[in-house]
């Protein structure tokens, strides 16, 4: 399964080194798992397509660094899959399946809704 990676660097096992937001990497579901639990900002591919990144705001912004110049919507894009993100990782904490865990934080991403940016008035109320 394809996800993105949240953070600055990261390495997952000996195979992955995850160096820029947003890069993707392909992790069965226990070891995807694990490097939640263990504390790696990732979001399954799905969900994070869905919050709207484009790939040319991911090769100019991939650098944490260049966060502090990127356009509101950029960073809208980036806080709303950070909240997705510790979502996740909640409900593994939980006791929850990697795909139980993933079915509900698509549900909190947009309830009932296309929209892919729905989050962005649940977060204000969830951050208020």
């Amino acid at each position: 399964m394809t996800f993105n990676f949240l953070g600055s660097e990261s390495i997952i096992g000996e195979n992955h080194r995850l160096q820029s937001f947003g890069q993707a990497v392909d992790l069965a579901g226990p070891e995807a798992a694990n490097a939640i639990l263990g504390g790696c900002a990732l979001l399954d591919g799905g969900t994070f397509d869905q919050i709207g990144f484009n790939r040319d705001e991911l090769a100019k912004y991939g650098s944490l660094a260049l966060h502090e110049r990127a356009p509101s919507e950029f960073l809208e894009k980036k806080k709303v899959a950070l909240i997705a993100a510790h979502a996740l990782r909640e409900r593994l904490a939980a006791g929850e399946t990697l795909a139980e865990a993933l079915a509900g934080t698509i549900q909190f991403l947009a309830p009932g809704e296309e929209n892919p940016m729905a989050l962005r008035a649940a977060t204000t109320e969830v951050i208020e």
